[in-house]
């Protein structure tokens, strides 16, 4: 098995109906092999806490985990790892999503219309939730339905995480934010996959300044926007791209929206 360089990226789609930016599902890996997504995860420092054998082989029933995070979308990736590893080893194939929801996607449309969902990614931050969650607890309906909390390291209520970890059997792991080195790493493999010289490219200097452009709404599936971005100017770009050419603009247009 050639061993990844860097976790697998996630594929969000968007759910018709919905703001992209309040619900989104993921599918399943199940193209991968059990032994493939522990090396994806692996492969990523800032996943290095969380241990599938001990949070898989500690559930009781469904599995129910609490994302103690400094970065939503590694902590989405950690999920859909999680929730297909679960399949995997339950030999169930059949293809799923995960469901993921923001706070203002949990308090108007709560969690009733995603009972087709393989699994729910909540926000732990979300004022309705704890009844929510109560809700799906008790609920012999949405047994078999895995349970992702994202809880942001700065707003945490350990309070609540004992009462969730000792009376319902969530299981805690922690979840860090990737470095620029991480960071460099997964922009060479997007450009490996979409036949991108960055072989002149200044690669640190381009992830830190799109970091910096993108604040807090920065994440790593920006890369492969960049990339991609990249690719439809390839008529007026260089190969191989040089430094400048990722550098472009980007400071205006993002900065606005921030």
């Amino acid at each position: 098995m050639l061993q990844p360089t860097s976790c697998y990226p996630l594929r969000r789609k968007p759910v018709q109906g919905y703001p992209a930016d309040a619900v989104g599902r993921y599918p399943l890996m199940l193209h991968h092999t059990s032994e493939e997504l522990r090396a994806s995860l692996a492969a990523a420092p800032h996943l290095s806490m969380v241990r599938p054998d001990r949070l898989l082989g500690q559930q009781r029933g469904r599995l129910q985990v609490v994302l103690l995070t400094e970065d939503w979308y590694a902590a989405h990736q950690a999920a859909v790892h999680l929730a297909t590893l679960e399949c995997l080893e339950r030999g169930e194939y059949t293809p799923g999503e995960l469901t993921a929801l923001s706070a203002p996607a949990v308090a108007r449309w709560g969690t009733e219309p995603w009972r087709d969902a393989a699994g729910l990614i909540l926000p732990g931050e979300a004022p309705e939730l704890p009844q929510q969650l109560q809700d799906l607890l008790w609920d012999p309906s949405w047994r078999e339905t895995g349970l992702f909390l994202t809880v942001f390291w700065e707003s945490v209520d350990w309070v609540w995480l004992e009462d969730l970890q000792f009376l319902y059997g969530f299981r805690l792991c922690r979840v860090m934010a990737p470095d620029t080195a991480y960071l460099c790493r997964v922009m060479a493999d997007l450009a490996a996959d979409l036949e991108l010289d960055l072989r002149e490219v200044d690669v640190p200097r381009v992830v830190e300044r799109l970091r910096q452009c993108r604040g807090r709404r920065f994440c790593e599936s920006d890369l492969e926007a960049l990339l991609l971005w990249c690719i439809q100017r390839q008529d007026v770009l260089s190969s191989p791209l040089r430094t400048a050419e990722l550098l472009y603009r980007f400071d205006r247009p993002w900065q606005e929206r921030r």
